[in-house]
């Protein structure tokens, strides 16, 4: 969501998954140096500000295990995306592995909706796993500028100031003129909790009196 938004700015390029591991167009043995100078920071008239998608393990070791140190010498200006409601984040990931579809995109007819089972007794553990990657993320980029952006202020779909003003401060951040932009995806999954995890009770059960809790409570728009 973030990507296309920023990509539809014309003074901004912003490329998909540049580095991910499920490409298989790249030339062996080549460095994400070379990757990246050719497909993401080439030169091209009119745009002030370029980047791309790393996803959180993406090139952290194997070919292309020299992107951070590459990006960190370069001055990369790093845009930090997270999600607040790490129960959310989970439900995402496991709809999209049930249903096939990662990015759903203007275009594309929304999906069946299917009740998704949580393992709960992994959950905690999940949690914990995406906090350390995100904490690690700002680790890797602690010397670069960068910002923190939460999907849930993003999320609006253009119903509100939150959407517009987060998109004004990261184009500043960018040092590019603010513009009016809409991405071109959608949310798969916008049912309450209740109806989109199967097994909601037992989670409900599980994250009671944790510091997890509050995930539970429904305040995303």
């Amino acid at each position: 969501m973030l990507s296309t938004a920023l990509d539809a700015h014309p003074a901004v390029r912003c490329c998909g998954e540049t580095l991910s591991p499920w490409r298989k167009d790249l030339p062996a043995g080549e460095s994400a140096e070379r990757i990246l100078c050719r497909e993401v920071y080439r030169a091209a008239t009119g745009i002030a500000a370029a980047g791309f998608k790393l996803q959180a393990e993406d090139a952290r070791q194997g070919a292309h295990s020299d992107a951070r140190g590459f990006l960190r010498s370069i001055g990369v200006r790093a845009i930090h995306l997270y999600r607040r409601n790490l129960l959310r984040q989970l439900l995402s990931f496991e709809t999209a592995e049930r249903t096939g579809v990662w990015i759903l995109t203007g275009g594309k007819k929304r999906p069946t909706p299917v009740a998704v089972e949580l393992d709960v007794t992994a959950i905690e553990a999940r949690f914990r796993d995406l906090e350390r990657l995100y904490a690690r993320n700002e680790r890797d980029f602690s010397d670069c500028p960068s910002i923190r952006v939460a999907y849930e202020d993003l999320a609006t779909g253009g119903r509100g100031a939150g959407e517009e003003e987060e998109m004004v401060r990261i184009f500043r951040f960018l040092g590019v003129a603010p513009n009016a932009v809409r991405p071109d995806t959608r949310r798969q999954e916008r049912r309450p909790l209740r109806l989109a995890i199967g097994n909601y009770a037992e989670v409900a059960r599980a994250l009671a009196g944790t510091r997890w809790e509050g995930f539970l409570i429904e305040g995303e728009p």
